[in-house]
C-alpha cells in the first residue's frame, strides 16, 4: 500500500511548477473587495465568526468600496449580479 507524502520543494520543480510551499501552520489572509453596482443586501462573515457579522446592511453604488481581510470570507447578497467581488494579492 503506498503512503502519501509530504510535496517537497524539489518534487516541484522536477513536475515544472514555480512558486513556494506553504507549511501548514501559516495564515495567508485573503483580501477581499466588495462593489455595488446596484442596490442589495449584503451579509459577509470573516474566518467563520459564529457570532455577528463582520458586515450587514443594504449597500448601493454611492457607498463605494468595502475591504475584508481573512483566512475564510464568506459573502451572501440577494442579488449576484448587483455586486463585484474581487480577490486582491494578498499580503
Amino acid at each position: 500500500m503506498r503512503r502519501a507524502e509530504p510535496v517537497r520543494q524539489e518534487d516541484l520543480a522536477k513536475a515544472g511548477v514555480r512558486g513556494k510551499i506553504l507549511r501548514r501552520g501559516i495564515k495567508r489572509l485573503n483580501r477581499v473587495r466588495d462593489q455595488a453596482t446596484k442596490e442589495t443586501y449584503i451579509k459577509v462573515v470573516v474566518d467563520n465568526e459564529r457570532g455577528k457579522p463582520a458586515f450587514e446592511r443594504w449597500i448601493s453604488p454611492a457607498d463605494g468600496t468595502v475591504n475584508f481581510r481573512g483566512q475564510h470570507i464568506a459573502v451572501r447578497v440577494l442579488d449576484r449580479d448587483a455586486v463585484q467581488i474581487r480577490k486582491m494579492a494578498s499580503s
